[in-house]
This record gives C-alpha cells, structure tokens and sequence, in this order.
C-alpha cells in the first residue's frame, strides 16, 4: 500500500467515513450511469482496489462514462493535469486515489456543515 493511501485510510478510520463514502461513491457512480455497486462491508484496501479496476476498465473500454465520471466526482482538473501518461497502470491507480480522496472531502465537508 502505498503512503497516499495509508495517510487517506488513517484519516477515514479516525473519522469513522468509511461507509459514508462508500455510499457517495455509489451515488456517485448511479448519477454517471455507471453500473456498479460497492458493498458497505469493503475495507478501504478493497474497496480502492474494486474502484481501480472498474475506473481502469471506463477508461479502456467508455472514455466518455469516465471523463462523466470524473467529471461527476469533481476530480480536480489541475491534479489530472500533471499526471504523466507514461504508464496507464501508474494512472488509474492515481485517479483512483484522486476519487478516495474527493469523496472523503465531500463528506468530511458534509459532516462539519451539518
């Protein structure tokens, strides 16, 4: 596991958001036409690695459901920017890490305006 990731998975546990992530991004992921449905009983670990492959798998085979998607989510666009498309491997794990992150603002924000 990366370092990105164990920071944004020891900011979720201390929050308790897991689950309320899981829920935007299905939401999420239903208002982008996108059928897929994460379990609320996902670790973050698995839940980043099914993300992965779904996103993986937009970018491959409905360029456009992605960039909906991304779009959907609020991915900064500065952030897609800089990647390098070198490696799309490297990317979509980026992405995917980009979309954890974005929801768990999103609820975070949510949650200290309530």
């Amino acid at each position: 596991m990366n370092a990105k990731l164990m920071a944004l998975q020891n900011k979720i546990t201390s929050n308790r958001l897991l689950e309320a992530i899981i829920m935007q991004l299905n939401k999420d992921f239903y208002l982008a036409n996108v059928n897929i449905s994460f379990s609320k009983k996902l670790t973050l670990i698995q839940l980043y690695e099914k993300l992965e492959n779904k996103i993986l798998d937009l970018f491959k085979n409905e360029y456009d459901t992605y960039l909906n998607l991304i779009y959907r989510i609020d991915v900064s666009e500065n952030k897609l920017k800089k990647l390098k498309v070198n490696d799309i491997e490297q990317v979509i794990k980026t992405v995917t890490l980009l979309v954890l992150e974005r929801e768990f603002q999103k609820i975070l924000l949510r949650s200290k305006f309530q």
